[in-house]
């Protein structure tokens, strides 16, 4: 088997921890990685570089690359043969199905009219989201991230392959308690607090500031509220929570593991998701959860670890927050990280992705015949 990915850089995002996920868990095929853009500051191309693939590197700028890429891409797929080209991301999914390749694979790992006009704004993202759609409609072999994400694709007569995201359960494990109240001390918490922790981008889509509104509101006695993670309202919302000291914003941090070691509850707010990375390692962690209920978050059927909120009735947080705390004192750590590792685990999620290559290289054989 013979693969080859292409994505627009390995930036530290979700989805390239989830390419990450399906190469290192089946290393032992011949596995090529190619990138089209420079690597940005924020990257995971040292960790992709230990793996045993073969990487390209195109670094072309976004200007430069709409002359050269296309014929790029074309030249090396007449000079090289596989199995299956497998891309993710707007620009190598539209690029490469422009070359009507029958073995093509690409991932949808969000709402395109969800997410681009809420993070590119109204015109650009409408045009993108456009164009992500209609990409997927010309591709052969399109996947969605989650079942809930395949439903909304398929009012746009989308029919998409269904391979959940995973999560890389060895490393995101449960620590004991010694460890994690000694990184708690580390990080300036003391042992008697309970922690609340919401990991992302601090952008509209993924709505923290409801988060930080009704911790403020629900006024807890012995709780922290940790807010993880970098982008545009970050400051706006350090400005406006200034004066609660218990709330902290870390910003972008190298190890989300480290924090979500010393917490007790995860919070998500989210409007919309694929399958959402954040969830999936704080479940593997261990952590209990608060979530929005949207489709991708009951789709994890975590109800048993989970208490659930209406984002049109943000009062439902404040009293999920409040029962949180009681709610969950008899479920182990571990109990939670083995229901991530028995359903989410990365290696299932990658042997699932070889499954489906062995049926598109199988179709591509007999459509040759």
């Amino acid at each position: 088997m013979k693969v080859l990915y292409i994505v627009s850089t390995l930036a530290k995002t979700g989805p390239t921890n989830q390419l990450y996920n399906i190469i290192r868990s089946n290393q032992d095929k011949k596995i090529t990685l190619m990138t089209i853009s420079s690597e940005p500051n924020e990257t995971l191309e040292n960790d992709f570089k230990k793996l045993n693939i073969e990487i390209i590197q195109l670094r072309q700028g976004r200007l430069k690359g709409l002359f050269t890429l296309k014929n790029m891409i074309k030249n090396h797929l007449i000079a090289n043969t596989y199995d299956v080209i497998h891309t993710q991301g707007i620009r190598a999914d539209s690029i490469v199905s422009k070359l009507n390749k029958p073995n093509h694979v690409a991932t949808a790992r969000n709402y395109p009219w969800e997410d681009y006009p809420s993070k590119f704004g109204r015109i650009k993202g409408a045009f993108m989201a456009r164009k992500h759609i209609n990409t997927f409609r010309q591709t052969p072999f399109p996947v969605a991230c989650s079942k809930a994400l395949e439903n909304k694709l398929s009012t746009h007569n989308i029919k998409m392959k269904v391979i959940q995201n995973g999560v890389d359960t060895s490393k995101y494990a449960p620590v004991n308690e010694k460890s994690k109240y000694k990184m708690r001390e580390e990080f300036g918490f003391i042992k008697e607090e309970d922690i609340f922790i919401s990991v992302g981008s601090i952008i509209p889509r993924k709505n923290m500031g409801v988060i930080c509104e009704q911790f403020n509101r629900a006024n807890l006695e012995n709780t922290k509220l940790l807010i993880v993670g970098g982008g545009p309202l970050l400051e706006n919302l350090k400005d406006k929570w200034s004066g609660n000291s218990s709330i902290t914003f870390t910003g972008e941090v190298k190890d989300v593991r480290e924090y979500l070691m010393i917490s007790d509850i995860f919070v998500s707010s989210s409007y919309s998701e694929g399958l959402p990375n954040t969830v999936l390692e704080a479940i593997s962690m261990g952590l209990p959860l608060i979530l929005s209920d949207i489709g991708p978050h009951l789709e994890l059927k975590t109800d048993k670890y989970t208490t659930y909120f209406s984002n049109e009735n943000p009062n439902s947080l404040k009293h999920g927050l409040s029962d949180a705390l009681h709610k969950y004192n008899f479920i182990s750590n571990s109990e939670i990280h083995n229901y991530a590792k028995e359903r989410f685990s990365s290696k299932i999620m990658s042997d699932s992705y070889f499954d489906f290559y062995n049926i598109v290289r199988e179709s591509c054989m007999t459509n040759e015949k």
